[in-house]
């Protein structure tokens, strides 16, 4: 990540439009349910992916100003990082992931912050609940076994891309994948 992003901790906001477009696809259940942004930044995408009045919304932020202004949305947030955050698994009906585009370097090799992120958080996701991850086309790759049959997620149906066509100044694909918990034990524990 160039020093101007890391200046930032990583925060790419969604585009407003591209929100509003994902928001369209949406149709939340009759009863309240949960939705999480673990990289919730300002909560401007976030509160309009998850505009409906049954909806619980939650986020996760590094960033102590942008964790406000996600406050004033309506979001409950906690100041943290994401990898110190626990919840149960089968938490929330809707995860929208647009986690930092960096590598973290470690000790022994260094993994894409976008396969982290998602390692983390995919097992809150409730049985048929919806993921939409925005990440950078070219990483998609690198969350291949997270996105299909692997370990974790189930795919119920087809990946959708909501924008295959992306603006030339936004060259990310948000994707909305509908996916379940595996039933065995081995995959709830992991």
């Amino acid at each position: 990540m160039r020093l101007a992003g890391r200046e930032r901790l990583g925060f790419y906001p969604l585009p407003a439009r591209e929100a509003e477009r994902i928001r369209r696809f949406l149709v939340f259940p009759d009863k309240p349910c949960c939705a999480l942004d673990p990289c919730v930044g300002d909560g401007a995408a976030f509160a309009e992916i998850a505009s409906d009045k049954k909806v619980l919304r939650y986020g996760v932020e590094l960033d102590a100003g942008r964790a406000e202004q996600a406050r004033t949305k309506g979001i409950e947030v906690i100041h943290g990082n994401c990898f110190d955050v626990q919840c149960p698994v089968e938490s929330f009906s809707l995860t929208y992931l647009n986690p930092p585009y960096d590598f973290d370097i470690g000790e022994q090799k260094s993994q894409r912050m976008e396969k982290l992120f998602l390692e983390h958080v995919h097992r809150w996701l409730i049985r048929g609940g919806i993921l939409v991850f925005v990440v950078p086309s070219k990483r998609i790759a690198d969350c291949a076994a997270l996105l299909s049959d692997g370990p974790g997620l189930a795919v119920t149906n087809q990946a959708t891309t909501l924008d295959v066509r992306p603006a030339s100044s936004y060259r990310k694909k948000p994707l909305a994948k509908r996916c379940k918990v595996r039933d065995n034990q081995n995959a709830r524990n992991s």
